[in-house]
């Protein structure tokens, strides 16, 4: 009996962590969408740090996507659920790309990105997604609540006229979606 238990409790793991797979490395949906589906409910967004920067305070990662000259917002981002993170994301902006109203709206930083660019016309081109360890996500943007070793990650460009407009980094609390689902 016990192992019966033990049993449909791994069928169970195993099947929580295929659809949170799939939902989070999804390209068809937002990452706010992904979460949504996946709690059943509403996330709260959050922005936690944002200010205008120079080109050189971009690290090199993301930096060589970005045009030499340009006015670049860093963002600093975090999707919450019941007082649980469950995504972190760092973007990085070149605002002298965008037009007035969206530099405004991003500068105001109660608006995630996805939302802002639904009405562009950008492609994404996703540039890495699977599993990263936390010191190549410490390297990247310092300040992330990292507790796990490995966390999903998703790291793209929104692109418009052959034009990076935005950098995206978003890292998942897997063991905070996890625990939220039950």
């Amino acid at each position: 009996m016990l192992v019966m238990e033990n049993r449909r409790r791994e069928l169970a793991d195993a099947t929580a962590v295929k659809v949170v797979k799939d939902l989070l490395f999804s390209t068809e949906t937002s990452s706010i969408t992904s979460l949504e589906n996946i709690v059943k409910d509403t996330v709260q967004f959050n922005v936690v740090e944002q200010e205008m920067i120079d080109r050189k305070y971009i690290p090199k990662e993301a930096k060589t996507f970005f045009d030499k000259k340009g006015a670049f917002l860093y963002r600093v981002s975090s999707v919450s659920y019941k007082g649980k993170v469950l995504s972190e994301n760092l973007i990085f902006a070149d605002t002298s790309l965008l037009s007035n109203e969206i530099t405004k709206e991003l500068e105001d930083g109660n608006v995630p990105i996805e939302k802002l660019v639904e009405h562009m016309e950008v492609r994404k081109n996703m540039l890495y997604q699977g599993y990263q360890p936390s010191g190549n996500i410490i390297e990247l943007f310092d300040g992330c609540l990292l507790q796990s070793s490995v966390y999903p990650t998703r790291k793209y460009q929104i692109v418009s006229n052959c034009r990076c407009l935005f950098y995206v980094c978003e890292v998942y609390h897997a063991d905070n979606i996890y625990e939220v689902m039950k």
